[in-house]
């Protein structure tokens, strides 16, 4: 019961965030510093629901949100495992940060948690199409972008990703 509490307090944080645009941003810190023991969790569904509210965060305004901070404890949660109604928001906020060439792009290691993280997630029937189709895009331009780059990437990914991106990157 405690968990599921804990599961839709996340949720609404995110979705206030994205409701409330401009006026939410105020509060960001705090909800912030409330959702980050939620990422050390070890139940999916909490820490793809904080997945969730961080990423409609970022989608509302990225530059208030300390994106060298909370990117790597979101990475770390996913791919999304349970909840895969976060997945469109999740991953669309990745994308975003890819479209815009944001900064945080060029900290160490984000390419390739990147990479790592789609193809643990391309594996999942329960992805929904849409975020799959944008998924593969993004990493077609990436390799299309970086040859060598992408290579290396998933040539150090495990037997079973690599091939789950070789389909698709085809």
């Amino acid at each position: 019961m405690k968990d599921q509490i804990k599961r839709n307090a996340a949720y609404m944080c995110g979705a206030l965030c994205q409701s409330a645009g401009a006026e939410a941003v105020q509060y960001y810190q705090e909800i912030l510093r409330r959702l980050v023991p939620i990422f050390n969790t070890t139940e999916p569904s909490l820490s793809d629901n904080a997945c969730g509210a961080v990423a409609r965060m970022i989608l509302n305004s990225p530059e208030s949100v300390p994106l060298e901070h909370v990117l790597p404890l979101m990475y770390k949660a996913l791919p999304i495992k349970v909840d895969f109604e976060e997945s469109e928001n999740v991953y669309n906020s990745i994308f975003f940060l890819f479209s815009t060439n944001h900064k945080i792009l060029g900290m160490d290691g984000v390419i390739p948690m990147t990479v790592n993280i789609f193809s643990q997630a391309l594996a999942n029937p329960r992805l929904p199409t849409n975020v799959q189709n944008t998924m593969v895009m993004l990493l077609k331009a990436l390799a299309q972008k970086n040859t060598a780059f992408m290579q290396q990437i998933i040539s150090q990914l495990p037997a079973p990703q690599q091939q789950t991106l070789a389909k698709y990157l085809q």
